[in-house]
């Protein structure tokens, strides 16, 4: 079997082989190394030798299987490259005779481009102006307030819910008691029992509120 085939390409070396016994199947690894000080898209790209077809291609789920794109004549992977680091990949391949690897033994096409930067500018703390951590501040003391009226509201809805319960059964222990009372405080469970399926709701949306802003809040 061949050696391992390196091209390199604009600061980036990738690394080809066969490897007939890593995983379950046979397959041609890749390892892809940038010595560039910023991040570039590599694309690498070759042809799907004339014996075989893409049946005969699998893609390895832990294995970056998302960037590649499998045609019937193509094989294409493309990745962000990071500064400094290696990103490995691999496509299995299902032959009868480690001597069919050889097919797919070519060197790549490689294509380097840089990252195109971000022309968005870094908020700066200068650029915030008082008014708004007033607004901020404003809102979160707020928020703080509306978590404590419900965590309190909650608390005496629960204990509305404990009352009722008592006393539903309280009636249906006692020996006189009348099918109209029981009926009527199972509906104040339920009512109850709504009520409290509400604060939860506002709960919930206090908590959504709070994971998108990203600010933890106490009720202190």
């Amino acid at each position: 079997m061949s050696d391992p085939l390196r091209v390199e390409a604009e600061g980036v070396t990738v690394t080809k082989r066969y490897e007939p016994e890593r995983f379950a199947v046979p397959t041609i690894g890749f390892e892809i190394r940038s010595t560039r000080e910023t991040p570039v898209e590599v694309r690498l790209e070759e042809g799907v030798p004339d014996s075989f077809s893409p049946a005969a291609i699998g893609l390895h789920p832990d294995y970056d299987d998302e960037q590649w794109t499998i045609t019937e004549e193509r094989l294409v992977f493309e990745s962000r490259i990071d500064p400094g680091t290696t990103v490995v990949t691999v496509y299995g391949i299902r032959i009868s005779d480690d001597a069919d690897a050889t097919a797919f033994m070519n060197r790549p096409e490689v294509t380097v481009d840089p990252v195109e930067p971000d022309d968005r500018p870094m908020l700066d703390a200068s650029d915030i102006d008082g008014g708004f951590l007033e607004e901020l501040v404003s809102e979160l003391s707020a928020l703080r307030r509306d978590i404590a009226t419900i965590d309190a509201r909650v608390e005496a809805t629960i204990n509305r819910q404990d009352e009722a319960i008592g006393a539903l059964e309280s009636n249906l222990e006692r020996p006189d008691r009348k099918p109209d009372g029981t009926a009527d405080l199972a509906a104040d469970i339920e009512a109850v029992s709504d009520d409290l399926d509400a604060l939860y709701d506002e709960v919930g949306e206090i908590q959504a509120w709070r994971e998108r802003v990203g600010v933890s809040i106490g009720t202190e």
